[in-house]
């Protein structure tokens, strides 16, 4: 059920940037609950969230341990834009969470004390262009 609203969500992203010309487009899903009669509402337990996104020269998954992936994602993001230029459209990453750590994955770390989200942003995105 997940990977068919990740593939509905990224479908109509696309659609409506095909169609819509110019401007930016932001997307946000907020949660994913089992809502069945027996159990009620209840949130899935997650170790962290993924997203697949085009960075450093290619098409990677990458994983956001903890609860919030929001600060360090989009220092990252941030970062790569600027570098890579892109353009006016920027591809929007659909977060899925995970319950358990994915093997595939690169690990996205929050940054260590003492480094803003932007200064460890920028030592990963080097570390992922040396890498590639």
């Amino acid at each position: 059920m997940l990977k068919s609203l990740r593939a509905e969500i990224q479908r109509t992203r696309e659609e409506i940037l095909e169609h819509q010309g110019s401007g930016e487009l932001t997307m946000i899903l907020i949660s994913v609950v089992d809502a069945s009669a027996e159990g009620g509402a209840q949130d899935l337990p997650s170790v962290g969230h993924c997203c697949d996104y085009h960075l450093a020269g290619e098409r990677r998954r990458l994983y956001f341990p903890g609860d919030d992936p929001e600060p360090m994602a989009r220092a990252l993001l941030d970062h790569a834009h600027r570098i890579e230029g892109g353009g006016k459209f920027r591809p929007v990453p659909v977060f899925m969470p995970q319950q358990e750590v994915p093997v595939e994955a690169v690990t996205i770390t929050a940054p260590p004390e003492g480094l803003t989200h932007a200064e460890h942003a920028a030592r990963l995105y080097g570390a992922l262009r040396t890498a590639a």
